[in-house]
């Protein structure tokens, strides 16, 4: 039954994972003062290491400190040193999981208590109920190249600290993100326009990660299928922007959806439970020449074996029920269907009232963030964890049509 998630996959770069289960990134705020690991948070990545998952992506480890989605972020900047970014790789590594650092740059999603003028493509203004986050600033042509400089120059010092790879986070509404989205990007320059041109600060990225660093090291993308938002992401835009990548030399790519503003990587935008992005990859496989991973609502074999089998995805990933599970492995081998919310309910109202009023899906996703934010410190602080609740056997969900 497990017999195709337990298969190795090898990966462009010649890494080989052991299995098609990828622990994917959480915002776990467990750094110090000064963005580095701490204790709790290689406690809680050696439990991770643990559990069966053939690899793991951190949390947002930002390559500006002044534009961080939360102040407990990791950050890697010019001036930091490998030490603890060496006892988190090891301390993962030594049980034969691999590690990949998320690098990331929170542009208009950076909040007010950060950055006072957060960093965007154009000039842009969040929604009223956004209290935390103030309009951003448009970026001039030193600020992209600086941006450039920092992912490149955090991927060099994550290769020197021993991690397997990164990975480029360009989803969720954050920096890069936003320079591919046309909701958020009204260039006209060089940067903005066409698929391609929204693409290029992305593919400058990859392009001189892959140039600097070595053949074996691993670079991966997270992308959107769609931004759920008007004029946003299309899935069109998304396999435009996949074909790139992977000529850039991509190691594998990751599809996730939606933003601050939806929050569709949270399920917010499902009536059913499943796989929540399913439906765009047949599209996006299309165009896609690397190991394809699918992230969100995926919670049981059934759903698992179609993905594989069919060959929409190559790698299942997953964050939640490595909160809540010490393996989530072991428990799809059973034939249980995996817990993925809190043991209570944290959505306010129905799925149709919170289609028409946005502000509630920021709510509801907010508290879940809290509540799970709560449960990782247990973890790390070798506490009991908050969930009560088991998962359950049964077939569980589908993919949706």
């Amino acid at each position: 039954m497990t017999e195709l998630l337990e298969r190795p996959l090898s990966l462009p770069c010649g890494l080989i994972l052991k299995n098609r289960l990828i622990k994917t990134a959480t915002a776990e705020g467990l750094s110090d003062t000064d963005g580095r690991p701490t204790a709790p948070l290689l406690r809680l990545y050696r439990q991770w290491s643990m559990s069966g998952t053939a690899a793991i992506i951190t949390g947002n480890i930002h390559v500006d400190r002044n534009h961080r989605e939360q102040w407990r972020s990791l950050v890697i900047e010019s001036h930091s040193q490998t030490g603890r970014f060496q006892r988190l790789t090891h301390t993962v590594q030594q049980h034969g999981c691999a590690l990949f650092a998320q690098l990331n740059h929170g542009g208009p999603q950076t909040p007010n208590d950060i950055h006072h003028h957060p960093f965007a493509p154009s000039e842009y203004a969040p929604p009223w109920y956004f209290l935390d986050y103030n309009p951003s600033q448009a970026m001039n042509e030193n600020d992209i190249e600086d941006v450039i400089d920092r992912f490149v120059s955090a991927a060099c010092f994550c290769e020197a600290s021993g991690f397997s790879g990164v990975q480029i986070h360009a989803a969720h509404g954050y920096l890069l993100s936003a320079f591919l989205s046309p909701a958020t990007n009204q260039r006209t320059d060089q940067w903005g326009g066409s698929a391609q041109n929204r693409a290029r600060l992305l593919i400058r990225i990859l392009s001189n990660i892959k140039a600097l660093t070595s053949s074996t090291f691993g670079v991966g993308i997270k992308l959107n299928c769609r931004d759920f938002i008007k004029g946003g992401t299309s899935p069109k835009d998304c396999a435009q922007t996949v074909s790139l990548l992977c000529e850039a030399g991509a190691d594998f790519i990751e599809i996730s959806g939606g933003s601050y503003l939806n929050m569709a990587m949270s399920g917010q935008n499902s009536r059913s439970q499943g796989a929540y992005f399913s439906q765009y990859l047949p599209l996006i496989r299309q165009h896609c020449s690397v190991p394809l991973m699918l992230t969100g609502g995926i919670r049981d074999m059934e759903t698992i074996n179609q993905l594989l089998s069919q060959q929409v995805a190559d790698l299942i990933g997953m964050a939640r029920p490595f909160c809540l599970l010490d393996s989530p492995l072991e428990a799809l081998k059973s034939g249980l269907v995996l817990p993925g919310h809190p043991p209570f309910s944290t959505r306010t109202l129905g799925y149709t009232c919170r289609k028409l009023i946005p502000s509630l899906n920021t709510l509801d996703h907010y508290r879940e963030q809290g509540w799970f934010a709560d449960t990782l410190r247990c973890l790390g602080d070798r506490q009991p964890p908050l969930v009560t609740s088991a998962p359950q056997a049964g077939t569980g969900s589908v993919l949706p049509p």
